[in-house]
């Protein structure tokens, strides 16, 4: 082995980069996959791996941690500079801030990103990449086929993510749904809960805003639905499995294969100048029987027959 190749091998070993996805000297295209800590952000970069390798492309992960220290941080500059990468992708919106800042000759595609009309507020165009959130046009269609007979629906939001709350009232339109934004914060959600109940609503869609939403937060809401008697909708499993009568939630793995092919699609067509937040083409799909039944909805055959999880049903 050559002092390079060990000098390489050291350098990934010390940030955390996966040491069977070393570049190849061959002449491939190459990818290098900053992903963060949480799990659902290595599940993602490791299917956008495997796929880009099937693809023909070269490419590595590597990990980097929320709390990573400067050292951390200069090995992982060096490691991604060594690579001579051809893009980049970055698994959540810390990562893609900092690779977007230590790296701006490189093109970079984010994944993971949840409220992405949000965070990419300001640059114009919008930067390239797959977010986690739902497409807002299904989610419309998703309620629609839950609940025939919704028409209010309020959703719980903060300031940052009002874009995001816009894109599900142009969606809702489309289907003759009304939205009502209700404008919370985590540590003030009991006024948040005294509006909602004073609001003329058939139910809540939740959104994955950190500022409005956390354990103690997502658990009031689910008891205000079951004391209500209305439908709450979550943005994960976990939240259906707490109570929620259906969530609509991006897999992780899809996400990294999705946004492998957009790779492809830039390698092979780089005139076209794409640009913009691309949502999953999938979505997994959860209900809670038991919260279904304690409010008084009987959910049709149709959403029955698409499920991929079902909580709540008796043995």
């Amino acid at each position: 082995m050559s002092k390079s190749a060990i000098l390489l091998l050291g350098i990934g070993l010390l940030v955390g980069v996966v040491p069977q996805a070393g570049f190849s000297r061959a002449e491939k295209p190459r990818v290098v996959v900053c992903s963060g800590s949480q799990e659902s952000f290595k599940e993602a970069a490791e299917a956008l791996r495997e796929s880009l390798e099937s693809k023909g492309f070269d490419c590595i992960v590597v990990n980097i941690s929320d709390d990573a220290g400067a050292q951390a941080r200069t090995e992982s500059l060096r490691m991604i500079s060594h690579a001579a990468p051809d893009w980049i992708a970055a698994t959540g919106s810390d990562v893609y801030a900092w690779a977007a800042k230590s790296f701006p000759s490189v093109p970079i595609v984010f994944l993971m990103i949840p409220n992405a009309k949000d965070v990419f507020a300001g640059p114009s165009p919008e930067p390239i990449g797959v977010t986690s959130d739902i497409n807002p046009d299904d989610w419309m269609k998703w309620i629609k086929l839950t609940h025939p007979s919704v028409s209010n629906i309020c959703i719980l939001h903060s300031d940052r993510t009002q874009r995001t709350v816009a894109e599900f009232v142009r969606a809702a339109a489309k289907v003759h749904l009304h939205i009502q934004p209700i404008h919370a914060v985590s540590d003030d959600f009991a006024n948040a809960v005294n509006e909602l109940s004073s609001a003329q609503s058939d139910g809540v869609l939740m959104i994955p805003d950190a500022r409005v939403f956390n354990g103690p937060n997502i658990q009031r809401l689910l008891l205000w639905g079951i004391r209500t008697k209305k439908p709450v909708w979550g943005f994960s499993q976990k939240i259906a499995k707490a109570g929620a009568i259906s969530s609509l939630y991006a897999n992780n793995r899809d996400v990294g294969r999705q946004t492998a092919d957009l790779i492809v699609e830039l390698k092979d067509k780089p005139s076209q100048g794409l640009h913009g937040v691309e949502y999953p083409h999938t979505a997994s799909r959860a209900v809670n029987i038991r919260t279904a039944e304690l409010i008084g909805i009987t959910l049709p055959a149709d959403v029955l027959s698409t499920l991929n999880v079902r909580f709540g049903e008796v043995p």
